[in-house]
């Protein structure tokens, strides 16, 4: 069973950047937190939510909040344009596992998927 990992990212150019295929992993993209509370309804299980701490209704940070209520286990990482210390300050006071800028997170995650 692949694991599912939700990715929101208002961003249409660096959402078809980031869609891989993967045998391990189903992706599922959301460009808001109202599209991508959608998402999350259907899903039975949800492995790793990618959020853009800007995002066009609210911040990343409360989206995870959302999302954890329906899946309190979910990894989260936060990516955000520029390095900022007061959103990584609140990312670790919001349990967020990852607080990453996105040109470092591309670097990850082409590792991540082994590419």
């Amino acid at each position: 069973m692949k694991r599912t990992i939700l990715i929101v990212e208002p961003d249409l150019v660096i959402s078809a950047l980031l869609k891989r295929k993967s045998s391990s992993y189903e992706f599922i993209f959301a460009k808001s937190a109202t599209n991508a509370l959608a998402e999350v309804q259907k899903l039975e299980a949800l492995f790793c939510l990618v959020v853009d701490f800007e995002l066009p209704e609210e911040n990343g940070i409360a989206l995870a909040q959302e999302v954890r209520r329906r899946f309190p286990e979910v990894k989260v990482i936060l990516i955000s344009e520029f390095h900022d210390l007061r959103i990584k300050e609140l990312a670790e006071k919001n349990n967020i596992h990852n607080y990453i800028t996105k040109l470092n997170f591309y670097y990850e995650w082409f590792k991540f998927l082994g590419l």
